[in-house]
């Protein structure tokens, strides 16, 4: 099964085209190409530096949120129509699942967080099952600082690209991952997709949506 995966919830983002046992292409993109102008042409260049067809993908999986409004919308909105025009299958996965993915086995137990502007924070609980595989313990919501200080404890592992600007611990003798695993990885996205795939789960095209999790700016002043 051919897998392209696109993670656009972050600054800058990534795609990659797996395979069964392989990542065959892992690309960073830069901010200039998460626009909607410039993300159809690299996506385009991956296929063609791997040399696929795009109707020899069968499986398209995006991050549909938490994370950036306009990252959301373009990455969910050119995975629906590449998996339309290709006849591929489509999964949305929760961008803060791939984040506590990347982390290393001998942790069992973490939060992983994002920014969510205005002082306020996405985060979310989990913790490492015996296969290995992550249980969402207290699902993504919006935190305040003092709020996400209260349900942490110094022995559970912090991670996720949030703590690059929380620069302050929140609590004494916080725990945080290796800064090279917080951010969402493509490769992991495809992974993740796949093991849901193989499950048994399935998305509908039609109804894949970014996951906001709060009103815009703009909005929660319309309803001021």
């Amino acid at each position: 099964m051919r897998i392209l995966a696109l993670e656009t919830s972050t600054g800058s983002g990534s795609l990659a085209l797996l395979e069964p046992g392989r990542v065959v292409l892992s690309h960073q993109l830069t901010p200039g190409q998460r626009t909607a102008q410039t993300f159809a042409p690299a996506l385009d260049a991956a296929l063609r530096q791997a040399d696929w067809e795009p109707r020899s993908v069968a499986l398209v999986a995006v991050t549909h949120g938490p994370g950036s409004f306009t990252g959301l919308r373009i990455g969910v909105t050119a995975a629906r129509f590449f998996a339309y025009a290709a006849g591929a299958e489509l999964l949305a996965v929760n961008t803060l699942d791939v984040i506590v993915a990347q982390l290393p086995q001998h942790i069992d137990a973490a939060w992983a967080i994002m920014d969510a502007q205005r002082g306020q924070w996405f985060a979310a609980c989990y913790r490492r099952l015996p296969d290995g595989t992550w249980q969402v313990v207290a699902p993504c919501q919006v935190w305040s600082s003092a709020a996400l200080a209260q349900r942490l404890s110094p022995d559970i592992v912090l991670t996720g690209p949030g703590l690059a600007r929380a620069h302050d611990p929140f609590v004494p003798g916080e725990q945080r991952a290796d800064p090279t695993c917080w951010n969402p990885r493509a490769e992991t996205l495809g992974h993740l997709a796949r093991l849901a795939y193989d499950a048994g789960q399935r998305g509908d095209l039609w109804r894949v949506e970014p996951q906001y999790y709060r009103p815009s700016y703009a909005e929660e002043k319309r309803g001021s």
